[in-house]
């Protein structure tokens, strides 16, 4: 049986660690001027893992992970939705803005759908779009007249 060279398992598990201590490090910055610097730490050590485990042979190269293959994922995805939780709602609604949030939409959904939104740890996942797709609902509704209740409001005259 062939011997595997653990150095590159080891590089990218030192690796994956040191950014994940960056993650722990930027966590401490509240406010907006937080933000960028979590978001960064926390992609660059979701993509450090990432490597890790395709080093490892336990993930396939270009693959979206799952957090059950790469339980790290759900560590930092908890950090950051800790982080975000902890931001009033004018600052979670300015950071969405800012990360292009549809602006037209902005009315039409909640800060706490936002926080989860702006959570990068997961990568791209439908019930992210979802958060997008249900602001466009309402929007069209509203515009119908259609209450939240799903009544339509008598029109005035």
């Amino acid at each position: 049986m062939a011997r595997r060279n653990i150095t590159p398992i080891r590089l990218h598990n030192t690796k994956a660690r040191a950014q994940h201590a960056l993650v722990d490090q930027a966590v401490l910055i509240s406010g907006p001027e937080g933000w960028y610097p979590l978001a960064l730490a926390v992609i660059d050590a979701r993509e450090a893992y990432i490597d890790m485990y395709v080093a490892n042979g336990t993930l396939e190269a270009d693959t979206e992970p799952t957090t059950e293959q790469v339980p790290e994922i759900s560590i930092l995805g908890k950090t950051l939705q800790e982080w975000l939780d902890a931001q009033e709602d004018r600052v979670v609604y300015a950071l969405a803005a800012a990360e292009e949030f549809p602006a037209h939409l902005m009315a039409y959904v909640s800060a706490k759908s936002l926080r989860w939104w702006l959570n990068v740890a997961f990568g791209l996942m439908p019930s992210q779009k979802h958060v997008v797709d249900e602001a466009e609902r309402r929007r069209v509704e509203a515009a119908r007249g259609v209450t939240a209740t799903g009544v339509r409001q008598a029109e005035t005259v």
